[in-house]
């Protein structure tokens, strides 16, 4: 089965490729010919595929900001505004989640909102209530 969505991390994964698997990269690299290179992919095609489709239906969450990411387009990737604008559309989803998960009290607190947008609209700039025809 291919994940969809973002990917979670892996502190141990992270690791390991920081240390081990430098050296092994780097050990392989001096004795199979072609080890790394483009392309080669073809000599394992059941993984080739299953990499393929997992980098195209998840997201690192890492380099999703970051400037040279592939999910920007090129000219979104020049302006300084769009890292702000990422992480504003963070604080929008989380908010929606949150509203979404806790919606008893998102209604309270709609209704609130409306309450006092009439109260105030009942009362004009002298403090004297207006009725309303």
């Amino acid at each position: 089965m291919v994940k969809v969505g973002i990917r979670r991390r892996s502190f141990k994964g992270s690791f390991s490729a920081m240390t081990k698997g430098r050296a092994t990269r780097s050990f392989k690299r001096a004795i199979i010919p072609g080890y790394g290179k483009r392309g080669m992919g073809w000599l394992h095609p059941k993984r080739k595929i299953y990499n393929q489709i997992y980098s195209r239906t998840t997201v690192d969450p890492r380099k999703l900001f970051s400037k040279n990411s592939p999910h920007r387009s090129i000219t979104s990737a020049s302006s300084s505004s769009t890292h702000v604008w990422g992480w504003g559309m963070v604080l929008v989803f989380l908010l929606v989640g949150l509203a979404v998960v806790y919606w008893e009290v998102t209604l309270t607190l709609i209704l609130i909102l409306g309450l006092m947008v009439y109260f105030l609209k009942k009362v004009n700039h002298y403090g004297k209530i207006t009725k309303f025809t």
